[in-house]
């Protein structure tokens, strides 16, 4: 007679903490895989289109109701420089785009128009460390420097006749593949992570350059630095002269740009707008209030980040305030108040971290005017943006509510007066989409401005009978300094445990992403109860126990200890 073993148990996480309205973990992070063939229709997947910035010369973070994620860069179209073989359409760069799975990095470019496949060459330099060391030449004889923040350990390189990248000693491998399409004005480029030398989850500093490849696999000498089109901030509206997109004084590429990856190769935000008070109950705008949080597993300056609700580069009238300076913490949040006293009268029990308009000693935000020349923030209460941006100007988070507009996001239906929008998330649904009217809830009573963001890493904890054993398996939503896992095991709910894996069980997961675990425990005998609980070991050797589940053979039993959150983290 086959005898069986069956338990469950399920620790329902998410539903307590969006009762509490403490910013969730997000949901674990898809990615796209992109089959390189030159057609990009697969760059803009089913859900929510992937629209480039209207802005120009500016990138953002896009990401879909599937939760992949993409930078998309658009580019001046007729802003390169006329010095190579005519047509000079085969180098005019109007759109870049980066996305990666769990293998692949990969990239779309978008010429003007691609009239000879053997025209353009196109080199992407990696900065993989984010230090002071690396290559800070262009390869193939280019004749062109990245800045000094951002030497490459890796350069790409994809023209007709190689795909492949440069080491910093200059050694070539050749690596991934690429399609030049003259039919869609499209280049393609999918290279492994590991020629990259690179460990997910990472965060990448890359630099572009549009060159004449010179028909052997090298590039076309055309004086002084040979780039014939850049990614860059700057840029004219094309003509007989080569607009100020390189620094003729050292043939230098100035502006780089960085993306985040997660643990699947998933581009995605470091920083997010996680609640928006802008139709508060009393005087407008003084008690406005905005909250950013951390969940990129690091500590991060907040130099160069700005926050506004201009959302129009160059626009007029609306505003970009930039931070003075500091850092916040993983997991924590910061809040901006349009006025701190006015802030502080509303009761909430903490004093706002940074101000737009008040005399006090609380840190100020300044005026962005690279951005825009509005310099009052005050948010409308109805159709607005409110726009969040990195050190190199990439937007990359968007709430947009009541009408308001933003290529490819929709906009929240809005709340009423006295309430705010809060960032939601949950095991299952949307966490950071281009869906505010998914990715936010409203929150009554004047919002939660004052969160402690708390860590919970367990989503679900399973014990399932099979032939010969009982399967342990556990779900986490993020795994914050994880190391790995142990499984505990008793035969008395209140007796010694013992741990029954030989080894940890290393962590898969991360600060935004989580991942599945499976542990068979094979040592059952027939008509015993056993009781499992699971330690979670956090980089420093600190356990924390979840869970406890009784089994006898044959039979199943349920039972539910209540909600169990992880090691918390980020004090206010």
């Amino acid at each position: 007679m086959k005898t069986t073993v069956r338990c469950l148990v399920s620790l329902f996480v998410a539903a307590s903490l969006l009762a509490v309205g403490l910013p969730l973990p997000t949901a674990p992070v898809h990615a796209q895989t992109i089959t390189v063939d030159g057609n990009p229709a697969e760059w803009d997947p089913t859900g929510w289109a992937m629209n480039p910035p209207s802005n120009i010369n500016t990138g953002h973070l896009g990401r879909d109701s599937s939760n992949n994620g993409q930078y998309i860069w658009t580019d001046r179209s007729g802003d390169h420089r006329l010095d190579g073989d005519d047509p000079d359409s085969n180098y005019d760069l109007t759109e870049f785009r980066v996305t990666g799975d769990s293998n692949n990095l990969y990239f779309l470019i978008r010429l003007s128009d691609i009239t000879d496949t053997s025209r353009p060459y196109i080199g992407i330099a990696v900065d993989t460390t984010l230090d002071s060391n690396g290559q800070n030449w262009f390869g193939d004889l280019a004749d062109t420097q990245v800045s000094s923040s951002a030497l490459w350990e890796r350069e790409i390189v994809v023209n007709l006749n190689k795909t492949g990248y440069y080491d910093p000693g200059w050694t070539w491998t050749g690596a991934g593949s690429s399609y030049i399409s003259a039919d869609n004005d499209a280049i393609e480029i999918s290279m492994p992570w590991s020629a990259l030398g690179v460990t997910l989850p990472a965060r990448l500093r890359f630099t572009v350059l549009i060159a004449q490849h010179d028909g052997s696999g090298g590039v076309r000498d055309v004086g002084y630095a040979d780039a014939l089109d850049a990614l860059t901030w700057a840029g004219g509206t094309g003509g007989s002269t080569w607009p100020d997109e390189i620094n003729t004084g050292d043939d230098r590429i100035d502006y780089y740009f960085d993306v985040w990856f997660a643990s699947g190769g998933n581009p995605y935000s470091p920083l997010l707008i996680t609640e928006v008070y802008y139709d508060p109950a009393g005087a407008e705008p003084d008690r406005e209030w905005i909250q950013i949080v951390n969940v990129s597993g690091v500590s991060i300056s907040l130099s160069g980040y700005k926050i506004g609700d201009e959302e129009t580069k160059g626009g007029t009238g609306e505003a970009m305030k930039q931070f003075p300076g500091g850092s916040i913490a993983d997991r924590d949040s910061v809040v901006i108040a349009n006025r701190a006293t006015a802030f502080n009268e509303l009761g909430y029990g903490c004093p706002p971290d940074y101000e737009l308009n008040d005399t006090d000693s609380t840190p100020d935000m300044t005026n962005y005017a690279t951005w825009t020349n509005g310099t009052t923030l005050a948010l409308s209460n109805t159709a607005d943006e409110v726009l969040l941006l990195d050190e190199r100007d990439t937007v990359i988070d968007v709430v947009v509510y009541e009408g308001g507009s933003y290529p490819g996001v929709n906009a929240h239906s809005g709340a009423s007066e006295g309430n705010t929008l809060e960032r939601s998330f949950s095991p299952t649904g949307p966490h950071d989409t281009n869906d505010c009217a998914a990715d936010l809830q409203v929150v009554s009573g004047g919002g939660t401005p004052c969160n402690t963001p708390t860590l919970i890493i367990l989503a679900s904890f399973n014990a399932t009978a099979f032939e010969g054993g009982v399967r342990v398996e556990w779900q986490t939503l993020s795994e914050f300094d994880t190391a790995g896992f142990n499984v505990y095991r008793s035969n008395a709910a209140y007796g010694q445990y013992v741990r029954i894996n030989t080894a940890l069980i290393q962590a898969q997961g991360g600060p935004t992403w989580g991942a599945t675990y499976t542990f068979d425990d094979t040592d059952v005998v027939p008509d015993i109860n056993y009781y499992y609980r699971l330690e979670d070991v956090d980089i420093h050797g600190q356990g924390t126990m979840h869970g406890a589940v009784w089994c006898l053979a044959g039979v199943t039993v349920e039972r539910y200890d209540g909600p169990q959150p992880g090691r918390q983290v980020g004090n206010r």
